[in-house]
């Protein structure tokens, strides 16, 4: 009898370790989807750290000319182009003669016009004359009221003629000068649309001579992100480089913020004027700009810009506890930069977060 009941004691004993060892089994497996992952080896962390930041704004941009800085050069008169002074990439000064206009038909209207004026001129002189003698007639009696009426009359009108003729003849003038193109702005001819021997009509829109643009008035529009704008004033530092003169900084001022978005393939950025401060002579229109703009000083959360993750909800961090697990924590992104992120969230500075061996990338 003593033998089958030592045989149950050991068959109970086996039951209740497998029994023991299966429910904690379940407990670890319940604890380890409670903290979403625990990173068993090959990740590594590195603490949010709360610094002085002074933040650089990163985009890209362009060099660009300033408002004025491009003159489509056009003629104000109709006619056949007599000669053509310049050629694509003359250089112009303000005033200098681009396009000279057939000017025999505005010369003769001057002559005509210089002719009125010597006609005018002698009627009003004779009605002037003609206006004293009566007006001493009739102080004696000889001349009735009436007829110093009409004298009067006339030498208003005689005048009135001679100042449509005097304004006929400055016309005609203009008319003449119109026939000379001449510069508005001192630079660098661009474009020529109309050469000589051509005619031009302006009865509808002004014909386009030349387009002239001066290569000095320059500045650079960068595009800056909608998450770095809050972050841009005007009066910040900025320096660019391009890629045609490699490690070479150029630098500026922020001029003028855009008010309105720029939306590419729903990318919203905002133009940032920047007044380039020196070495403008170096640069081109159209030139590509990799720009940094420098924004006030202040206390930020950072991490190391590999420690950002990025879903459709938003960016995240995933957060180390004290027990050794890790858990998603979502964050607001501030200013990016190529080390480090600011960020704004529920985390503090000395929490530890995973900068490797994500637990959704294995």
């Amino acid at each position: 009898m003593q033998r089958p009941l030592r045989v149950s004691l050991t068959i109970v004993a086996v039951v209740a370790a497998i029994g023991v060892a299966t429910a904690a089994w379940s407990a670890m497996r319940t604890s380890r989807s409670a903290t979403a992952a625990l990173p068993d080896s090959g990740y590594t962390t590195a603490a949010v750290r709360e610094l002085e930041f002074a933040p650089r704004i990163v985009s890209t941009g362009s060099i660009r000319l300033r408002p004025g800085a491009r003159i489509a050069v056009g003629a104000q008169v109709s006619g056949v182009v007599k000669t053509l002074s310049v050629r694509q990439g003359s250089r112009v000064r303000a005033g200098d003669l681009i396009a000279q206009l057939d000017d025999r038909d505005a010369r003769a209207r001057l002559i005509e016009a210089e002719a009125r004026i010597e006609e005018s001129t002698s009627a009003n002189e004779q009605a002037t004359e003609e206006l004293a003698r009566i007006e001493a007639l009739a102080r004696s009696g000889a001349m009735t009221q009436q007829e110093l009426v009409a004298a009067r009359a006339t030498r208003r009108t005689a005048q009135a003629r001679l100042n449509e003729a005097t304004a006929a003849r400055d016309v005609a003038r203009l008319q003449l000068e119109y026939t000379q193109i001449r510069a508005p702005i001192s630079g660098i001819v661009a474009s020529i649309a109309t050469h000589a021997g051509e005619t031009v009509a302006a009865s509808f829109t002004t014909p386009n001579f030349v387009t002239l643009i001066d290569p000095t008035n320059l500045e650079c529009v960068a595009l800056v992100d909608e998450a770095d704008i809050g972050h841009v004033a005007a009066g910040d530092s900025a320096e660019f480089t391009v890629d045609a003169y490699p490690g070479r900084r150029f630098v500026g001022i922020v001029e003028h913020i855009a008010p309105d978005a720029t939306i590419v393939s729903g990318v919203v950025d905002y133009e940032v004027t920047i007044r380039i401060l020196r070495d403008i002579d170096a640069l081109k229109p159209q030139m590509t700009a990799s720009v940094s703009i420098a924004s006030g000083r202040r206390r930020a959360l950072v991490v190391p810009a590999r420690a950002l993750r990025q879903a459709v909800d938003g960016a995240y961090v995933w957060q180390r506890d004290a027990s050794g697990g890790v858990h998603r924590v979502a964050v607001r992104v501030g200013v990016r930069q190529p080390d480090i992120v600011e960020i704004v969230g529920s985390l503090r500075a000395g929490d530890n977060v995973l900068t490797s061996g994500f637990p959704d990338s294995r």
